[in-house]
């Protein structure tokens, strides 16, 4: 699904914003990438989007070497591609159901597939009848289930969660972070999850990949690592989110 091999991307002659990172996400597998702000998290997502290009190492994507794609490629890749941001990136003047065909119609979906389609999304995710809905009278949780649906249109095999609960409160975190897991249990869709909080961990992570000054410090199966974290930076986010008492993760089994 997701294979990166000694991957390095560097701006000009600074440090490299991400340097010789290994990593692997298979089909079904739920990976989670947690590192502070600076860490490298998004110069990760643009390089997998095809956003940026690598300075070194190999990236390969649902089977397609991102290196040598060429730019013609690159709208066709990134369709094969779920996406969900943090900030929803919604039509405000558009009701549900707009909103999640409107990519599809910019793409030159047929209708007859996108009426079928789209009631189908809004129904795995919970929001079937609120299709008619305005997106503005909708809660930030379910404003997210539209990303989320809208990124499951094209039935992709590969789906990036780019901090896509940090703005929500924590009870929405977690019906947002249960809903992905039933998805991934139902579909066998491989996750790529980036966020700054490892107190998300202990909800469906299979994986942990930690990342400081992009570099991969660290990684392992989830309990695990939290049990016995071996790098400092490791340590220290893992204080950090015991610190409030919210999203704590020391007492995972």
């Amino acid at each position: 699904m997701i294979d990166l091999e000694n991957v390095s991307k560097s701006y000009d002659k600074g440090q490299p914003a991400v340097s010789h990172a290994t990593l692997h996400v298979d089909k079904g597998e739920f990976v989670f990438v947690v590192g502070s702000s600076g860490s490298g998290k998004s110069t990760l997502i643009k390089l997998l989007l095809k956003e940026l290009d690598a300075t070194a190492g190999t990236i390969v994507v649902n089977g397609q070497k991102l290196n040598t794609m060429k730019r013609r490629q690159i709208a066709k890749y990134r369709r094969k591609l779920g996406v969900v941001f943090q900030d929803f990136r919604l039509l405000k003047d558009r009701n549900v159901y707009e909103n999640v065909a409107f990519a599809q119609r910019v793409i030159g979906r047929p209708t007859r597939v996108i009426r079928k389609r789209v009631p189908e999304v809004l129904t795995e995710v919970g929001l079937a009848e609120k299709y008619k809905s305005p997106v503005t009278e909708l809660s930030g949780g379910e404003q997210q289930r539209i990303a989320i649906a809208r990124a499951l249109l094209l039935s992709p095999e590969v789906i990036i969660c780019d901090e896509c609960v940090s703005a929500l409160d924590v009870s929405i975190q977690a019906q947002i972070l249960n809903l992905l897991k039933d998805l991934q249990k139902e579909f066998s869709t491989a996750y790529l999850f980036i966020s700054h909080d490892i107190g998300v961990i202990h909800y469906m992570s299979d994986f942990i990949v930690v990342i400081n000054r992009g570099r991969i410090v660290e990684q392992g199966e989830g309990s695990q690592l939290i049990r016995t974290p071996k790098d400092d930076y490791t340590k220290r986010l893992i204080a950090s989110s015991c610190s409030t008492g919210e999203g704590c993760v020391c007492g995972v089994r």
